[in-house]
């Protein structure tokens, strides 16, 4: 069975090792070339970003190649979820610069979604924050917890976010609410652009580096019956 893997530019070597050492035979797709970004753009939805589809270019070509398997982070995401809990129906993921949604019925992934807007509902956005803040990003959900009336945020855009954000700081909020705001507003940018019209079915795993955020945590729970959380290096448990 031939594995393969979106190219990587120079660090598909190491994943190329780690697969051959496994007992796998690995097919390289080639570089990143027009040729890949043309097929990519054919199949990928409109509203796609450039990566992705670069990425799917690669998988077709590696197809093309004569590739059994493709591994790809839908896939990854999913079988490290079955891997906690066997019965998962629904895997919640925000990363650092996506977030995405799988839907797995009788252990096979029937639907997923990814992000098609900005980051502002990403890790990325909370890292840059908390820097922004002098604070630790390890302890920015911690110190969220501690707020008595979060504040709303917009969460649809960075721009927006942080404006406001600033805004909220100038009129004397304490800076727990405000955090807490921005805890609250990732979870709704995600619930309303990634979950928009999917049927968020129990058991739901929680997964991505923004699950180590006990504030992200707490909410999601609000919001969902959330049964298990691992953090950001759950997608690598396919491998």
């Amino acid at each position: 069975m031939k594995v393969s893997f979106p190219h990587m530019g120079n660090y598909y070597p190491a994943f190329k090792s780690l697969m051959e050492n496994l007992g796998c035979e690995v097919l390289v797709p080639p570089s990143t070339s027009r040729k890949t970004m043309e097929l990519g753009a054919r199949y990928a939805p409109e509203f796609s970003c450039l990566s992705f589809k670069i990425n799917l270019g690669n998988y077709i070509e590696a197809l093309d190649l004569g590739a059994d398997v493709v591994k790809t982070e839908i896939i990854a995401h999913a079988v490290a979820a079955q891997y906690f809990n066997p019965d998962v129906r629904t895997v919640i993921e925000i990363g650092g610069q996506d977030s995405k949604i799988i839907l797995l019925r009788n252990g096979v992934v029937v639907d997923f979604a990814m992000n098609s807007i900005c980051a502002a509902g990403c890790g990325a956005f909370l890292d840059y924050q908390a820097r922004r803040l002098n604070m630790p990003i390890e302890t920015f959900g911690a110190f969220a917890l501690k707020s008595k009336s979060a504040v709303n945020i917009a969460g649809r855009c960075t721009v927006f976010a942080e404006s406001d954000m600033v805004h909220k700081q100038q009129i004397g909020q304490p800076l727990e609410n405000i955090i807490c705001g921005l805890c609250e507003a990732i979870v709704r940018n995600y619930l309303n652009n990634v979950g928009k019209g999917k049927k968020i079915s129990s058991p739901v795993v929680f997964q991505g580096g923004v699950a180590a955020n006990q504030c992200e945590i707490v909410v999601i729970e609000q919001e969902k019956e959330v049964i298990a959380r691992w953090g950001s290096r759950c997608g690598k448990w396919n491998i």
